[in-house]
């Protein structure tokens, strides 16, 4: 095992963010995909995306419900891990103003 621990705190801040977005997107998808069967002219093909839209509803729903606070685990674990950085940096800078 190594004696080093490198973390990209700036991937992780990124990850957070994404993951965000990607929550975000699948929550208003709904209203979006059903405009769209109003506006496709045919009613067969206006029926199976309905039918489509409700089922893949019920599948983002639950995507959704997954990702809850997911954001926000990635975005605690960089702050995390960035603390501790600061605090052994200060302990070493402390440590070498005692010799």
């Amino acid at each position: 095992m190594g004696s080093r621990l490198e973390v990209d705190t700036h991937a992780l801040r990124r990850t957070a963010r994404d993951l965000a977005v990607v929550r975000a997107e699948l929550t208003g998808a709904t209203a979006y995909v059903g405009a769209i069967a109003d506006d496709v002219g045919h009613p067969g093909l206006a029926g199976r995306l309905e039918r489509f839209t409700e089922s893949w509803r019920v599948h983002r729903e639950r995507l959704v419900d997954a990702m809850e606070g997911l954001d926000q685990v990635a975005l605690k674990t960089a702050e995390t891990f960035e603390q501790a950085d600061r605090e052994i940096a200060a302990s070493i800078r402390g440590a070498g103003d005692e010799r």
